[in-house]
């Protein structure tokens, strides 16, 4: 028998936390700067940064590269905010799609 908390609730979990890792990956990308990104994420920059650290840890690959004047995005990040663009905006197309499909 499984127990209350199920295996999709504990992924889906996981996923939250993961989506909220790269919303804020994406706000660094287009302030390139991680104090305005804090800012408009309404969170102090301490957090911010490392949850940019932990992203880079799980994914494996620098996206930014950062010092005390300027972050840019690497080739790598630039690559990731392309497809995490245009997967946003077919985010909609691709939930009904999932949704029909699981329906049926």
């Amino acid at each position: 028998m499984e127990s209350s908390t199920s295996k999709e609730t504990i992924w889906k979990r996981g996923a939250g936390r993961d989506k909220r890792k790269l919303h804020y990956f994406i706000a660094v990308a287009e302030e390139l700067h991680f104090n305005r990104a804090a800012e408009k994420l309404n969170m102090s920059q301490p957090p911010l940064s490392q949850q940019i650290q932990a992203l880079k840890k799980e994914i494996g690959v620098k996206r930014l590269e950062r010092n005390t004047r300027q972050v840019r995005l690497t080739p790598a990040g630039g690559l990731m905010i392309d497809l995490m663009q245009a997967f946003r905006g077919r985010f909609p197309q691709i939930q009904l799609t999932l949704r029909e499909m699981t329906s049926a």
